[in-house]
């Protein structure tokens, strides 16, 4: 199951990486979902580690996406955090 699960994150946060780096009206500057180059990256990056975890090293998939999921979680938070009430955007 956790395999199933990273491999499907994988691909979707390839995919929102690569349609952030290319101009639409779904994600990226000035879209519906805003982001950046480097939140691209991100997304890239985390997209390339399930995919890399499931076809490597699949018993690894349960760990990888909690390890991902508590370093996400942290990262939301602080920024949550530091904003306050305001938008993080």
């Amino acid at each position: 199951m956790a395999k199933t699960i990273a491999t499907i994150l994988g691909v979707v946060f390839l995919v929102i990486g690569l349609l952030g780096l290319f101009p639409n009206s779904i994600v990226g500057d000035g879209a519906y979902f805003h982001t950046d180059f480097w939140h691209n990256l991100v997304h890239l990056v985390t997209g390339l580690v399930f995919l890399l975890v499931v076809s490597r090293s699949p018993g690894k998939s349960a760990s990888t996406l909690t390890i991902l999921g508590i370093i996400y979680l942290l990262v939301i938070t602080t920024i949550g955090f530091s904003v306050g009430e305001g938008n993080i955007l």
